[in-house]
């Protein structure tokens, strides 16, 4: 695995992973037909993976070579802002609408755009939901590149079994794996994505010298929303699942996605589309219902301003996490 090769498997899986929530949130803000993708939070810990074997494979050589800390961590800043910015401003109607109060309005928008958490009627993103994992995911980037770069595989061992031990502390008291979007859960949510983004740093060190499991790319492209869906069809409510789903099928579905290497303009897309998707869809979603659209025009209305932002991303930088070139 050269750090310069493209890797098509983890691009169509990011893709998937970024459906999986678009039909979580569809659920949460309509309702109206079965809850199968309640587990879609999952994805998420599945993102913080990627993250930190992305992160890893990318710029492990240039943080040991002299990039700084800080200019690594301003890197990840100016990659992810400007997308999630364009989730923000579509957020603005429906912020003001829930606010009322100029002061209250401009100091959660500019907080919120600037990607700085502030509580308000529970949520720390109102402006836009998704861009709490987006801040703890730089977050994790932040110790990535002042701390976790300088640790051998063994010491990433070491912290993320305290990640574990942490995680599973809060998982247990909250009933779930599912924190992070909320002010009482805010710690709890950098536990969970300190666990996963070190997990996937340390495949990252391991699948240098030795291949990865071998799964079947279908399997990790099926498995993934398979999973997600598999607990609302048998019933399965305990917290046990989320923590398996992070241990045990992230790192295979990461595996499955790597054993993917021949071209494929449709995991291509779906690598691009991901991150825009990600960062406009509830946003839209909330100015949809907000207008008085259906379900379906709602969706339509996310698919078609995600293919917009991702013309435009595409058009200014290289494919979210996935970056090689231009140093960033």
């Amino acid at each position: 695995m050269h750090p310069a090769s493209r890797l098509h498997g983890l691009d169509a899986l990011r893709g998937i992973a970024a459906l999986c929530v678009l039909a979580l949130h569809v659920h949460a803000i309509y309702g109206g037909f079965p809850d199968l993708f309640g587990r879609a939070y999952l994805a998420v810990d599945f993102f913080f993976m990627l993250s930190g074997f992305l992160m890893a494979r990318t710029y492990g050589r240039r943080l040991a070579a002299g990039l700084g800390g800080t200019a690594f961590i301003a890197l990840r800043y100016r990659r992810l802002w400007p997308t999630m910015a364009i989730g923000g401003a579509i957020g603005l109607i429906y912020l003001w609408d829930s606010t009322r109060n100029l002061p209250l309005f401009a100091a959660l928008a500019l907080a919120n755009l600037a990607l700085i958490p502030v509580s308000f009627q529970r949520e720390l993103f109102p402006l836009n939901v998704p861009a709490w994992s987006v801040f703890l995911e730089l977050l994790a980037n932040l110790v990535h590149g002042f701390w976790l770069w300088r640790l051998s595989e063994r010491g990433l061992v070491w912290v993320a079994a305290i990640a574990l031990i942490a995680t599973l502390g809060f998982t247990v008291y909250f009933g779930t794996l599912d924190l992070g979007a909320r002010p009482e859960s805010l710690i709890a949510g950098a536990a969970r994505a300190l666990l996963s983004y070190t997990i996937g740093m340390i495949l990252w060190h391991r699948w240098q010298s030795r291949a990865p499991v071998a799964v079947p790319p279908l399997v990790a492209a099926a498995g993934l929303p398979g999973l997600v869906i598999l607990p609302s069809l048998l019933g399965i409510g305990h917290w046990s699942y989320d923590l398996a789903f992070v241990l045990i099928a992230c790192p295979l579905l990461l595996a499955g996605g790597l054993c993917f290497v021949r071209p494929s303009p449709l995991a291509v897309w779906l690598g691009n589309a991901s991150f825009p998707l990600y960062a406009v869809h509830f946003a839209v979603l909330r100015q949809a219902q907000l207008m008085g659209f259906g379900r379906a025009a709602a969706i339509a209305a996310v698919l078609g301003i995600t293919a917009l932002v991702t013309l435009w991303t595409s058009r200014r930088q290289l494919p979210y996490g996935t970056a090689v070139k231009g140093g960033n």
